[in-house]
Parts: C-alpha cells; structure tokens; sequence
C-alpha cells in the first residue's frame, strides 16, 4: 500500500516545489523554484541524494480547498488518502480551517499539516474549528525540504499503524461479545436456582466479573465504530435538565460510594436547550462521573449545566488524585492511562478516548484543567440550540 499524500495550495509555484521533494526530478527549473519556497538546504542541488528514495509516496495535489475535499472523498473506499498539507489561505474559495474540518468530517482518521507564512493564524482557533489535535500539525513556512519528507513518512506511518489497530479492535471486539453474552445469560439463571449461600456468593462475582468484562468489550466495540466511521447519530433539541435527571438516576443506581465522597448533580438554572444525540451525550457523561468517581477519595464530584454566550458546558468536576500537567495531551489518547501507583483501577484506557470522539461528532469540543493531589475538571461543550420543537424522546 502506497503513501498518499494530498497537497493543497492556491499558488503553483508551491505545488510544484512540495512535487520537486517527492518526484526526484533533475530539472533545474523546478530546482531553483523549490529553492526559493523553502529553506536553502539541498533541495536544489541536482542529483541530490535521499533517503527516502525507497518510499513510494502517491502525490495528490489541488489549487483550492474544495477541490481537496473532493479528492479525499473519491478516495475513501480505495485507499484512502493519509496525509493532507493545507495552506491557511486560499482566495477566494474555502480557507485552509474550513478544507481541514470538511476532510476531517470524511475521514476522522487523515493526519492534517496547517501550513501557513503569516504569523496572525492562532492555532488555538484551528483546533476548535477542526478537532482531534492529536491528529493536527502546524507548519509555518519556509522549512527545509528533508522536514516535509520526514513529517510526511511519519504522519503515514501513524495512520497505518493506528488503521491496523482499528482493524485489530473490530474484530476482537466481535469475536468477545458471543461467548460472553452466553456467560452473562447462564449466571443470570444460576441466580434463580435454589443454590447454597457459598455458591450463591461465587455466582455474584461471577456476573459482577463478567458485566465488568462486557464493560471493556463495550468500549472496544465503540472504539472501533467510531474509527470505521460506523457510528450513526440521532441529534435532536434535547433539554440540559433532562440529561442531568437521567444522568443522576443511572449513577445513583449502579454507584456503591465506599469513600463516602459527596456527589452532586446541578442542573442549569434556565430552561437551556442544545441539540445532540441524547444517548451518546449521557454516555460521555457516565464515562467522565465514573472516572471522577473512581479517582477521588474524599472530598465530592459535582457535575453540572451553564450556559456561557452561546454555548452549553457540562461540567464534572472532583477533589480526586489529579492528572499531571505532562499527561494531560495524551489523557484522550487510546489506551492511555494515568500513571499512579496508589490507584490501580481496571480499564483499558478508552472511556476518555470515546468521550473526545462522540463529543467531536456533535459538533463539540473538550477541555480539561486538573492539579494533581487537588483534582480535576472535563467540560463538554456544545453549541446552544435556539430554535425549533422539543420533544423528549430518549430511554
């Protein structure tokens, strides 16, 4: 399988200077040219030498950032295309921000590069427009030829890798869920046989076990949908106050409190409105109150509904053990967990990873501020909805 490698830029003469990397070509023309995008650094030297000579790179290229898009689209189903470099400005069609979060709506999974020669673009503006920073780089202009080839070979990489991954999670996640809905179904009607008081209490760690293990499958099978693009939304007007009610009633349910922490539900004090698929935004919710839940000793876990300007944050917040500042980037990485000797809690790392994924699907973002020993604080925060019916129609 080919590296495919999509360029976008509104000037030739930059089109021409990213194909000169990757072609290899002793013209002396386009030698020159290159020469004068980027840093003088052997890319016009003729006959240079590379050692990138062995890695076939497909080049794709487009002028404006529609054009782009509908590249990426056209090759989703055959190899797709990994890795897009977008220039930031491109009059008088799409801006680089807009073609990234149009091709990143297509394919979650395509490593993006922003590049731009100004220095008024704020990255931070880009990311909340186009989500999922883990999978967003930021290049200003010039940079030195080998920096393209390298970032473009290891962006390539890491989107083969994680495809593997995905692949990998989808099928175990498959072969699991049979055998273990089989083990849940007979311990369920072991419950109601007249049994002893020791097989009895076996029989409860049995299923206590197994609905545990159902739990990761879950989060593995989640995973894996939102990777294939699988994952369909019902967004509707919903009502925040309704979110937090069923919210309370789940955690309320199936929460045992042995450290005796407070945990409050606060629910806004307007009738607040937003549109999302309810059910996907409980989740995320039950996946950020159980891990506050898990991690906190003493103190409380509150979560609650504002409304700032036009936006809705729900918020969970805990006195727990902290995330240290150098981890807080990778915390909705797959797999990653917080390391802390004194707190060694099952999971496999994903209830994180899924909240960022749905929360990014409806139109979303996340933020989180925590001190370690003082606690932590998710905000999920959606755009206000303002108009139109509300129903409620959910579980």
């Amino acid at each position: 399988m080919n590296n495919k490698i999509l360029f976008i830029d509104d000037e030739n003469e930059v089109i021409n200077a990213y194909k000169k990397i990757f072609e290899k070509t002793n013209n002396s023309e386009i030698d020159n040219l290159a020469a004068s995008f980027f840093e003088e650094k052997d890319i016009a030297v003729e006959n240079q030498e590379s050692s990138f000579d062995d890695i076939v790179f497909d080049i794709f290229t487009a002028n404006q950032g529609i054009d782009g898009v509908k590249i990426v689209e056209e090759n989703l189903n055959n190899n797709p295309i990994q890795v897009v470099f977008v220039d930031m400005r491109m009059p008088p069609g799409i801006d680089g921000a807009e073609t990234a979060k149009r091709i990143r709506e297509l394919d979650p999974k395509v490593e993006i590069v922003i590049v731009t020669a100004y220095s008024d673009t704020n990255l931070n503006d880009i990311v909340k427009k186009i989500g999922q920073p883990d999978k967003l780089l930021y290049l200003k202009k010039p940079f030195a030829s080998e920096e393209i080839e390298q970032v473009a070979l290891n962006l390539c990489v890491k989107y083969r890798n994680n495809q593997i991954k995905d692949d990998f999670l989808s099928s175990l996640s498959h072969e699991l869920k049979t055998p273990l809905s089989s083990i849940i179904g007979f311990t369920d009607l072991l419950e109601e046989e007249e049994v002893q008081d020791e097989a009895k209490e076996f029989i409860t760690i049995m299923k206590k076990n197994a609905h545990l293990m159902k739990v990761l499958i879950d989060d593995l099978f989640d995973i894996s949908s939102i990777s294939k693009k699988k994952v369909k939304l019902n967004l509707a007007p919903i009502r925040t106050k309704d979110i937090l009610e069923d919210l309370y009633k789940i955690i309320s349910s199936k929460i045992i409190n042995d450290n005796n922490i407070e945990i409050n539900f606060i629910p806004c004090e307007e009738e607040i409105y937003t549109e999302l698929d309810y059910n996907r935004v409980l989740q995320c919710l039950i996946n950020l109150t159980n891990n506050a839940i898990k991690f906190t000793d003493s103190g409380f876990v509150q979560v609650s509904c504002t409304q700032k300007e036009d936006e809705v944050y729900f918020s969970v917040q805990d006195t727990g053990i902290g995330i240290p500042q150098e981890q807080l980037e990778f915390i909705f990485d797959k797999f990653h967990r917080v390391e802390n000797l004194s707190h060694t809690k099952p999971g496999l790392g994903l209830g994180l990873a899924i909240t960022k994924e749905l929360t990014t699907l409806q139109n979303g973002r996340i933020e989180v501020e925590s001190t370690p020993g003082e606690g932590s604080l998710f905000n999920l925060i959606f755009p206000l909805y303002n108009g139109g019916e509300y129903e409620r129609d959910h579980v």
